[in-house]
């Protein structure tokens, strides 16, 4: 049985609401103190493949290439929870996806989600909502060159980068990074317009600029990519070599897609196959990942140990 995890951006973490979802059924607990308010929402005909969480929405992918769309508060008698958009956006199952803020325009709060499914399709769009409705708008759509039937997308970030020159004619970018089970990363870029849209609203893929990173991480699977808002790195990859990869983004003068320039490795002993980098209070790189059959969190610039737990290993993680 596969279980999928998240938590809210709300602020401060006494608000957070963590979402757990398995094939069929959502779980969702309000962290109160030390008390977890248990709600759930569950529907037989539906199998969930992938879930992620917004500032106050919990998206969910399906086996049927539809997403659904909750709305979560926190209330007195326990987390309120309702559906608010079901939509199909994809032809096949959903694989990952992954959200960023994009801003508010007026009184309409937008979040930018990308859904991939197991054709090898990425879908981009923006999750908008106000007091009297929440919408979604379809930003643009690509599918991913590839000589496979699927290229096997695993990890997904997004983010909105704004415009490093003060100009009318230069828009905002939507970056996106992806990582794949093959080794490679990939990336793929979007103008926007001060509205959040596409310039001139064409949503076709020739508005879309990609690129790929070949062998990022050699024949080991990208298991996890995040755009970075840091002075120093714009994207970090890491894969089950061991490695975390840390790049600069370039700007091509001739309007293709940016460059990504690595400038920085780290590597760890203690965890081979990585599965989540994370950044600790004074900035040092925490990894959490598996070592043969130990589940391990470590910081890396300390050397310290933070977890350490027998298990299965990664292909089949299970804690007595």
């Amino acid at each position: 049985m596969a279980i999928y995890s998240d938590h809210t951006g709300a602020s401060p973490p006494e608000c957070k609401i963590f979402a757990i979802a398995a094939p069929s059924t959502i779980l969702w607990a309000s962290q109160s103190a030390n008390d977890y308010q248990p709600a759930f929402v569950g529907e037989k005909t539906v199998q969930f493949t992938k879930l992620c969480c917004g500032r106050s929405t919990t998206v969910v992918g399906l086996t049927t290439g539809e997403i659904m769309v909750f709305s979560i508060r926190n209330a007195k008698d326990g987390v309120q929870c309702r559906m608010v958009v079901r939509r199909r956006l994809h032809g096949h199952r959903i694989r990952h996806m992954s959200c960023s803020t994009l801003g508010v325009t007026g009184k309409t709060h937008h979040e930018v989600f990308v859904t991939c499914d197991g054709l090898s399709n990425v879908c981009i769009w923006d999750l908008a909502q106000n007091e009297e409705q929440t919408t979604i708008r379809v930003l643009c759509q690509y599918q991913i060159p590839t000589k496979r039937s699927d290229v096997g997308i695993i990890a997904a970030s997004v983010q909105v980068r704004k415009s490093p020159k003060a100009s009318s004619d230069v828009h905002d970018e939507l970056f996106v990074a992806l990582g794949d089970c093959h080794g490679h990363a990939h990336v793929l870029s979007v103008k926007l317009t001060n509205d959040l849209a596409l310039p001139n609203g064409d949503h076709t893929k020739s508005k879309v600029r990609y690129r790929r990173i070949v062998s990022a991480h050699g024949r080991k699977q990208v298991s996890y990519v995040q755009c970075l808002d840091t002075d120093v790195y714009d994207v970090l990859t890491a894969g089950h070599d061991g490695f975390i990869r840390l790049y600069n983004i370039v700007h091509a003068d001739d309007g293709t897609a940016p460059l990504l320039v690595e400038c920085h490795v780290v590597s760890t002993d203690a965890v081979v196959q990585v599965e989540r980098v994370m950044w600790s209070g004074d900035k040092s790189i925490v990894v959490a990942g598996f070592k043969a059959s130990e589940f391990i969190a470590v910081d890396v610039d300390s050397n310290c140990q933070i977890l350490r737990a027998d298990c299965g290993g990664w292909k089949r993680p299970w804690i007595t």
